[in-house]
């Protein structure tokens, strides 16, 4: 979640694809408070990150909910009713998963925001069990030749 122009601009120069790292949500410490104007569905980025235009990298922006953003950590520490709720409020934008490693394995009691394994692994299986039921899981790779096929320029 720590991208920049700079790192837009190597991405760019190695012929990256897309980008999935921009999170419209604010929390201090890890998401800057000018994310909160980043576009929620997918865009072609501009001469900054944060803005639509015409560079050849298309930005999957993670999902939020004003300032809630939807990721793994997050959601294995309030649940599936939590994540229901989301999924709600998302209507007809990509949902994309985002899951660090620490959200899968067992680590120090006390850390921050973290319930333990178990819980964890019921939360995320109830999720995609969930998601099984209802929706179509694809790709990122996906979502960006979807987007680039109805925004061709």
């Amino acid at each position: 979640y720590r991208i920049d122009n700079d790192m837009i601009n190597i991405l760019e120069k190695e012929n990256y694809e897309y980008d999935s790292s921009v999170v419209p949500a604010y929390f201090p410490g890890h998401f800057k408070l000018k994310n909160l104007m980043a576009p929620r569905k997918p865009y072609y980025i501009g001469s900054d990150y944060l803005e639509k235009g015409s560079r050849n990298i298309v930005e999957v922006p993670l999902p939020s909910f004003g300032f809630f953003p939807l990721l793994g950590t997050v959601l294995t520490n309030f649940g599936t009713n939590y994540f229901k709720f989301f999924e709600k409020m998302m209507r007809n934008e990509p949902l994309i998963l985002n899951f660090h490693m620490r959200d899968l394995v067992d680590i120090e009691r006390g850390a921050f925001w973290v319930r333990d394994l178990e819980r964890r692994e019921r939360v995320i299986n109830g999720v995609l069990s969930y998601l099984n039921k209802k929706s179509e899981f694809t790709t990122i790779k996906d979502v960006v030749s979807e987007f680039k096929r109805k925004n061709e320029y």
